[in-house]
C-alpha cells in the first residue's frame, strides 16, 4: 500500500512539473508575443504609454523564466513568487485599463496618427489586450498549481526519484565497464593458480629423485666398508668393454 502510494505521488509529481514548464514556456511566448504587438503599433514606443507595456511585457518574460526553472528545483519558489504577483498586478491594471478607458490608452501609445493609423492601433490594442488578459489567468492557473506542488512537498520528492534513477544508472555502468574486466581476471587467476600447482610438482618430483639417488649412493657405500671389514671381495662390476656397443 505504501509502495502504492510512492508511486501514485511520483506520477502526480512528474505531471505536475510537466505542466508547470509548459505554462511557463507559454507566459514566455505570450510576453514576446506583446513586445511585437508593442513594436507593431508604434517603433519606438513612445514615453509612458508604449515602454511601460514594453517593461511590463519583460517582466512576464522574467516570471516565466523563474517559473520554469523552479518548477524543477528547490528553493526557487520565492524568487518566481514575487516576480509573479508584480507581473500579474501589472496585468490586472493593464487589462482594467485598456477595456475601461481604451480611447486613452490608443492615444497614450500612439499620438497623433491619422485616422487609417489610428484604426490599426486600435485593433493591436485590443489584441495586446486580449493577449495580457489570457497570461493573466495563466498565471493565476500557475500560481494555485505552485502553491499545491510546494505543500505537498512535490518537488523533493521528484528530484528522490531522479537522484535514485542517476544512481541506478551509474551503478549499472559500472557494472558492465566492471564485467570485462572480471572476465579477462578469472581466465588470469586459473592460469596462474595452475602454474602454481605444476612447479610444485616439478620441484617435488625432482627432490624424489634426489632422494632416491643419494639413497644408492650410501647403499653401495655401505656394502663396500662391509666387505673390507669382512675380508670378502668387494661386488664386481662389468667392465665398460663386456657391454655391447650402442
Amino acid at each position: 500500500m505504501a509502495k502504492q502510494k510512492k508511486s501514485l505521488k511520483g506520477s502526480v509529481a512528474i505531471v505536475a512539473m510537466n505542466f508547470l514548464r509548459f505554462l511557463n514556456m507559454v507566459i514566455i511566448a505570450g510576453g514576446a508575443a506583446t513586445i511585437v504587438m508593442i513594436f507593431l503599433i508604434q517603433s519606438p514606443p513612445t514615453f509612458p504609454g508604449g515602454w511601460g507595456f514594453f517593461f511590463l511585457s519583460l517582466l512576464v518574460i522574467l516570471s516565466g523564466l523563474f517559473g520554469t526553472i523552479a518548477s524543477g528545483q528547490v528553493g526557487c519558489f520565492e524568487c518566481h513568487l514575487f516576480c509573479l504577483f508584480i507581473s500579474a498586478a501589472g496585468l490586472c491594471a493593464s487589462v482594467l485599463m485598456i477595456f475601461m478607458r481604451f480611447k486613452d490608452v490608443v492615444l497614450a501609445i500612439k499620438p497623433d496618427a491619422d485616422a487609417y493609423a489610428m484604426y490599426d492601433a486600435e485593433q493591436y490594442v485590443r489584441i495586446l489586450g486580449a493577449i495580457y488578459f489570457f497570461i493573466f489567468m495563466t498565471q493565476m492557473v500557475i500560481l494555485m498549481l505552485g502553491c499545491t506542488v510546494q505543500h505537498f512537498g512535490l518537488i523533493e520528492h521528484n528530484e528522490d526519484l531522479d537522484a535514485l534513477k542517476s544512481a541506478r544508472e551509474l551503478a549499472h555502468s559500472e557494472e558492465v565497464h566492471r564485467r570485462p574486466r572480471i572476465d579477462k581476471w578469472v581466465p588470469h587467476k586459473l592460469t596462474e593458480k595452475m602454474k602454481h600447482k605444476y612447479r610444485q610438482w616439478t620441484h617435488r618430483g625432482a627432490g624424489d629423485d634426489e632422494e632416491e639417488e643419494a639413497m644408492e649412493f650410501d647403499m653401495e657405500s655401505n656394502s663396500i666398508a662391509g666387505s673390507h671389514l669382512t675380508g670378502s671381495p668387494p661386488p664386481s662390476y662389468p667392465a665398460a668393454s663386456t657391454y655391447p656397443p650402442a
